[in-house]
């Protein structure tokens, strides 16, 4: 019993400091975005002057005034950390240095990808949750077939698609096993 109290104790506290620091961080974050990535997310990305971003929701398109990457980083800090330490942890457990997927959220298991390098302006980011499957339109296009049955095609090949899920589905293990060794 004392040592089940002490972990409810510990895990309050726990919670609290992630609360306070939550707060302090998102203030900091100075944000004004009315949209943070979330469960019903398809995919982000530029709109065509590149000066804004274009989010596809499950039910809805929302243009935001925000270049794409402050976008993404900006939904990092909401979620407790900056994209560079997202990054970071994505670049550990994958050991690769490019195109990496990144965890937006641990608590809700949230994934995202880029098709491309981060530095194309042409770059989306896929929410790797919701996807359904994918189709080989041609050599250098795919199609993204999602759970809520919209499709979209994405100037990328199909093997670079395919290894990017294959790589969010190898972070997801990592995080079900983080968790499961925190009995969180």
């Amino acid at each position: 019993y004392d040592k089940n109290q002490q972990n409810l104790t510990n895990i309050c506290a726990l919670i609290n400091s992630i609360y306070i620091f939550f707060n302090i961080y998102w203030k900091e974050a100075n944000m004004n975005n009315s949209y943070i990535i979330n469960k019903n997310t398809l995919l982000i990305k530029s709109t065509i002057d590149k000066k804004g971003v274009v989010i596809f929701d499950d039910k809805k398109t929302i243009n935001l005034d925000i270049i794409l990457h402050k976008f993404i980083n900006d939904c990092c800090k909401y979620y407790g950390n900056s994209y560079k330490g997202k990054f970071e942890s994505s670049k550990i457990y994958l050991n690769k240095n490019i195109k990496l997927p990144i965890i937006i959220s641990e608590n809700y298991e949230l994934i995202i990808f880029p098709t491309n390098s981060i530095r194309n302006p042409n770059c989306i980011w896929i929410v790797y949750n919701n996807i359904d499957n994918i189709k080989k339109l041609d050599n250098k296009n795919t199609i993204i077939i999602f759970k809520n049955g919209i499709e979209f095609c994405v100037n990328c090949s199909y093997n670079v698609i395919n290894n990017q899920i294959n790589n969010c589905a190898r972070l997801k293990c990592v995080l079900i096993e983080r968790k499961r060794a925190l009995n969180v």
